[in-house]
C-alpha cells in the first residue's frame, strides 16, 4: 500500500490532505457489520459525509449519558465535536465515509471498546 492508504479492522483509509490546519481522509468499509471502535478525541473536531452506501451512526451524548444511534444513508452529513464517543457500523459492503477535521493528532484517539457497545 502507498503512505497514504491504512489499513484497518474495517477496511482501509485514504488520507488525501494534510495541513496544519487541517485533514481529509475517505474511510473504506469492505464487509457488512464492520465497524469502528467508540472512539473520542480530546482536541479533533470532524465532519463525515456518507459518499455511498449505508451505515448505523453510534454516539453517547455525555452531558445525560446516553447512547443515541441513526442510520445514515448516501449524501448525509454529521458533525463530530470534541469529547463526542462515537461509532460507525457498514452497513452495505464497499460503503464510503469522507472524513475532514481541525487536526490529525496520533495521541487524540481514546478508545472506549471494541465498538461493541450496544444500545
Amino acid at each position: 500500500m502507498s503512505d497514504n492508504v491504512k489499513k484497518t479492522d474495517y477496511g482501509y483509509e485514504i488520507k488525501w490532505a494534510t495541513t496544519e490546519s487541517y485533514y481529509s481522509k475517505i474511510l473504506v468499509f469492505e464487509h457488512p457489520g464492520t465497524k469502528t471502535p467508540m472512539t473520542f478525541h480530546k482536541e479533533k473536531t470532524k465532519t463525515w459525509f456518507v459518499n455511498s452506501g449505508d451505515f448505523r451512526l453510534r454516539w453517547v451524548n455525555t452531558k445525560e449519558g446516553t447512547l443515541y444511534e441513526h442510520d445514515l444513508k448516501e449524501g448525509a452529513v454529521f458533525h463530530v465535536p470534541a469529547l463526542m464517543p462515537t461509532s460507525i457500523e457498514c452497513l452495505q459492503a464497499g460503503s464510503s465515509i469522507a472524513e475532514t477535521g481541525n487536526v490529525d493528532l496520533n495521541n487524540d484517539d481514546y478508545k472506549i471498546n471494541s465498538g461493541s457497545l450496544s444500545k
